[in-house]
């Protein structure tokens, strides 16, 4: 998200993203956010949130130990 969908110098999403996932879920396609951050910390995307179909993300902490 961070970079990708969301600028790094302010935090927000482009309003050209917007237009471009608002058009595409019009015509039909699913929107989904993957990201490394559990759901609870995806708290920048309030422009498109309406537009969500669903999220793929870290569920919960993961650990390797090395030996």
């Amino acid at each position: 998200m961070d970079g990708t969908l969301v600028s790094f110098t302010n935090h927000k999403i482009p309003v050209s993203a917007i237009y471009g996932l608002t058009l595409a879920k019009e015509k039909g396609a699913g929107i989904y956010i993957a990201t490394g951050r559990p759901y609870g910390l995806i708290n920048n995307i309030e422009e498109i949130k309406h537009l969500v179909d669903g999220y793929i993300s870290v569920i919960r902490k993961m650990t390797r130990r090395f030996f």
